[in-house]
C-alpha cells in the first residue's frame, strides 16, 4: 500500500451509493486504490439493463488501464458501502511510483494478466466463430464424442434468468434458474430417472462460470472457498484454449456436456469423498448420452458411473437410510454393463435393507424378476 505521505493529499471518501468513476468518462483517467470499504465494478450502470461484474475490497485496485494507457473507463466504480479511496492520477504518478515501486509491479502485472486474459478470450471465440453449437469440439471430451442437439427449452414457464456471481474468480454471469414447483411429472424410469413434461431437468443442473470455468451442481456451485481457485485452474487449465460456453438464454448442447465433465475435474480439487459426487455425475453424463442416442458413450459413461458408486460402496461410510438406493444404482449400473451376476446381487441387497420402501422393493423385485427371465434367455 502507498506510503503515508503521498496518501494524505490524495485521498476521498465516497458515501455509500456513490458514483466514483463513470464508464465512458473522457476527462477522468485516475486509478483508484481502495482503502476501506468495498464498491462494484458495474457494466451499463443505471441503464435499465445493468449488471454488476465484481466486487472490490480492501487492497484491491481500478482503473489502472485508464491511467497507464489513457482509456477510457469500460464500467463504472459505485461505492457499495462508505468508502475511501486513493486516487492516482497522470499528475501524481511520479510521485506514486518513486513512493511505491513494489505496488507499480504488482499494477503491471496486473494490466499484463488481463491483456492475456483478453487474448484468450479472442482465441476462443475466433475458434467458435461460425461453427454450430453441435459442432464445437474439445479436447474435455471423450473419444468418440460427436455432434448432439439436446432438446433445451430455455423459453419456459419452469425457468427462470438469473445472475450468479463464481465463488472463485466473482464474475458475475446469467444462469436459467429451475422452478421445481412449476415441473409437472411424468413418469419414474426403471433406473430411477425422473422424467418431467416439457422440460428436461438435467440438461440445467450444473452451473459453469464461463471465465474461470469453475463448474459443480447448482447447490454446491456456491459453496466452495476461492482459496481453492488455483487447484481448478490447474485441473481445468489444458482444456481452457478450446473452451467457449454460453450462458442464460443462449445455454446450448456444448455447454451441457462440457458443464458436467468439467464438473468431474473440480470435484476432484473441490469436495471430499469426490468419489460419490462423481459416480453422480456420470451417471448423469451417461443420460445425456442416451439422450443424444450415442450407444457407446452411453456405456463409458455407465462404467465410469459404476466404478465410483463401487469405490464409495467399499471405502466410505453410506447411512442405513442410503444404503437400499445406493444398492439399487449400483445394480441398474451393473444392469447396464451386461453383468447380470453382479447386478441381481445388488438389487437383492437393496430389498432386503431395512430401510427400503416398499416402492423401491417392488422395484428391485421387477428387476430381478426381469433378469432372471433374461439369462434364461
Amino acid at each position: 500500500m502507498p506510503d503515508a505521505n503521498f496518501m494524505s493529499s490524495n485521498i476521498a471518501r465516497y458515501p455509500k451509493g456513490s458514483v466514483i468513476a463513470t464508464a465512458n468518462d473522457p476527462n477522468t483517467k485516475s486509478m483508484f486504490f481502495i482503502l476501506q470499504g468495498s464498491t462494484g465494478v458495474y457494466k451499463n450502470f443505471k441503464l435499465g439493463d445493468e449488471v454488476m461484474m465484481k466486487v472490490l475490497n480492501k487492497g484491491d485496485f481500478w482503473g489502472e488501464f485508464a491511467l497507464f494507457l489513457n482509456m477510457d473507463y469500460r464500467e463504472s466504480l459505485v461505492a457499495l458501502a462508505d468508502t475511501v479511496v486513493l486516487i492516482v492520477t497522470r499528475r501524481n504518478l511520479s510521485d506514486f511510483l518513486a513512493a511505491q515501486p513494489d505496488v507499480a509491479v504488482n499494477i503491471v502485472e496486473n494490466i499484463l494478466k488481463r491483456l492475456s486474459s483478453a487474448e484468450t478470450e479472442l482465441i476462443k471465440l475466433a475458434g467458435a466463430h461460425g461453427k454450430p453449437a453441435a459442432s464445437r469440439r474439445s479436447k474435455l471430451f471423450p473419444e468418440g464424442h460427436g455432434s448432439y442437439e439436446l432438446p433445451l427449452t430455455n423459453e419456459n414457464e419452469v425457468l427462470q434468468e438469473e445472475s450468479s456471481t463464481c465463488p472463485l474468480c466473482g464474475h458475475i454471469f446469467s444462469i436459467l434458474f429451475l422452478i421445481s414447483s412449476r415441473l409437472r411429472l411424468d413418469r419414474i424410469d426403471p433406473d430411477k430417472r425422473t422424467r418431467y413434461k416439457e422440460i428436461e431437468p438435467l440438461y440445467y443442473e450444473v452451473i459453469t462460470c464461463p471465465s474461470c470455468f469453475y463448474s459443480a451442481s447448482g447447490d454446491r456451485f456456491p459453496t466452495v472457498s476461492k482459496k481453492l481457485s488455483d487447484g481448478v485452474n490447474r485441473k481445468i487449465g489444458p482444456y481452457k484454449l478450446d473452451m467457449y460456453v454460453k450462458t442464460g438464454l443462449e445455454r446450448d448442447t456444448f455447454t451441457v456436456f462440457a458443464g458436467y465433465y468439467l464438473a468431474v475435474l473440480c470435484a476432484e480439487v473441490c469436495f471430499d469423498q469426490y468419489q460419490m459426487i462423481v459416480a453422480s455425475l456420470w451417471q448423469k453424463i451417461s443420460r445425456l448420452y442416451q439422450d443424444a442416442g450415442d450407444n457407446n458413450l452411453f456405456l463409458y459413461a455407465s462404467q465410469k458411473s459404476l466404478d465410483n458408486y463401487l469405490y464409495s460402496y467399499e471405502h466410505f461410510n453410506i447411512s442405513p437410510q442410503h444404503m437400499p438406493q445406493y444398492c439399487y444404482v449400483i445394480g441398474d449400473l451393473y444392469a447396464r454393463t451386461g453383468d447380470i451376476e453382479n447386478a441381481r446381487k445388488f438389487f437383492y441387497m437393496a430389498k432386503t435393507s431395512p430401510a427400503i420402501t416398499q416402492q423401491l422393493k417392488r422395484d428391485a423385485d421387477i428387476r430381478m424378476e426381469e433378469l432372471r427371465a433374461l439369462k434364461k434367455e
